[in-house]
């Protein structure tokens, strides 16, 4: 094997490389939109963010790979990361052999940038057991304390069937019941593709990015990002009405049989009458119906309150598992959720920012802040 095997680090890669690392990157199973080139392009052309890419080549067919970001901010020292923005982005490789190949490839990366570590962000392969989660002490493959775990941040996971009828009758009639009541409180969904649409999704985003105290991304990220989908990437924005006003929307990338919706907002004052249900209901029906069997709703905290909701439509946790990578090999696990006192102050402050002014600063320093 490491007779036959190149590594070989690529600061750029033309089209072709592209489409033929994309391809790739779906033939894994742990595969993602993070790992995709419309990820990585939105990086460099939204924010400006180095972009490496290391390849591990057998018989010049490909056989592992890893996506990386530098982050560098005016102030402060840089921070390489796979990749920014990512829940999860672990290195894809065929067999061990190669996985050793490509960490000893990332290990002479960090030495010749002259950085201390990178983060690499890993995610548990099969999700925590009903009973691991009841006695909130970790799965048998997780490598944390109960304390951890309580604080845990996780990606949930829906098994989708055939089509959106078998969906609809897996539900307990809970949530068919609050799927309903969306209706007939007269919400309306629509699915688009277009500029006015990103635009809706943006200033709902940005609504509830101040709510929670965070600096939202800004606008020439989302552009970015859905103006570089191409080949079997698929992309749509979900909006949901009351009346002429949109009061939720999400952004949604499907690819063959994969779906993820990193961003759903709603107007929170339009909560009662029950936008997310109708919105994450159609979601799934579309995807069902169009042949995704694995969809990502995204990151949440154990036994929190998106987690609870992502629960209920019976998506599985998978722990997220991130860590530090030395030039020497050493790791050191990289925590995904204390919130520091001065961080609960930012946010405390951030929220009663009018929201041009949060909206026109957070988008400044966005990109410098690696999740």
């Amino acid at each position: 094997m490491h007779n036959k095997a190149s590594v070989r680090v690529v600061k750029f890669a033309d089209d072709k490389l592209k489409q033929a690392l994309d391809r790739f990157v779906m033939q894994q199973p742990e595969g993602s939109i993070y790992h995709l080139s419309s990820w990585l392009d939105a990086c460099e052309r939204a924010y400006q963010h180095k972009v490496y890419r290391i390849l591990v080549e057998e018989q010049q067919q490909l056989v592992g790979y890893l996506p990386l970001t530098i982050i560098q901010p005016p102030l402060g020292k840089a921070r390489l990361v796979a990749t920014a923005f990512a829940d999860y982005c672990p290195p894809l490789t065929t067999n061990s052999d190669v996985a050793n190949l490509l960490q000893a490839a990332l290990q002479s990366l960090i030495a010749e940038l002259g950085l201390q570590h990178v983060e690499l962000r890993y995610c548990a392969e099969q999700p925590l057991s009903e009973e691991s989660l009841a006695m909130q002490l970790p799965a048998p493959q997780a490598e944390c304390d109960s304390a951890m775990l309580s604080a845990a941040k996780v990606r949930m996971v829906v098994s989708l069937p055939e089509d959106a009828n078998k969906l609809l009758a897996s539900y307990k009639p809970k949530l068919r019941s609050q799927i309903k009541k969306a209706a007939k409180n007269g919400l309306v969904f629509q699915r688009a593709t277009d500029i006015p649409a990103l635009r809706d999704f943006y200033q709902i985003y940005c609504i509830n990015m101040r709510r929670l105290g965070s600096p939202a991304h800004s606008l020439a990220w989302f552009a970015q990002l859905v103006s570089g989908v191409s080949g079997e990437l698929q992309y749509f924005i979900a909006r949901v009405y009351a009346g002429e006003q949109v009061v939720g929307a999400a952004l949604v990338l499907y690819c063959q049989h994969r779906a993820w919706i990193p961003w759903a907002s709603t107007l929170a004052q339009f909560n009662h009458l029950a936008p997310n249900m109708l919105m994450y209901w159609e979601i799934q029906a579309f995807l069902a119906d169009h042949g995704v069997t694995a969809f990502d709703m995204g990151r949440s905290t154990l036994g929190e309150g998106t987690f609870r909701f992502k629960q209920q439509w019976g998506a599985q946790p998978f722990l997220l598992q991130w860590q530090r990578l030395g030039p020497d090999g050493t790791t050191q696990p990289l925590g995904t959720s204390n919130k520091s006192l001065l961080r609960q102050l930012v946010e405390t402050v951030w929220q009663k920012l009018p929201l041009s002014v949060a909206t026109f600063v957070g988008s400044r320093i966005r990109g410098y802040i690696p999740l």
